[in-house]
């Protein structure tokens, strides 16, 4: 499994994240014609470490967009 779909598997279970936006979790963008509230995230991968496991770091961002704050907030 690739890290841009243990995010995504990640913010779909998550209740909350689920209750408001469970089919508007998108990778990279969010589209202007994609209904609000919504969820973008990039995953960004940095340099693999050496050892005996394959071990890679990661920068996770993840973006809540709605049209008024307290909804980006709930």
């Amino acid at each position: 499994m690739n890290a841009g779909a243990l995010v995504y598997a990640q913010l779909a279970a998550a209740g909350a994240v689920g209750a408001v936006a469970a089919d508007r979790i998108l990778p990279i963008e969010v589209d202007q014609e994609t209904e609000l509230p919504a969820i973008a995230y990039t995953v960004q991968l940095g340099e693999s470490a050496d050892g005996t496991a394959p071990l890679q770091r990661a920068v996770v961002t993840v973006h809540a967009l709605a049209h008024a704050e307290s909804q980006a907030h709930d």
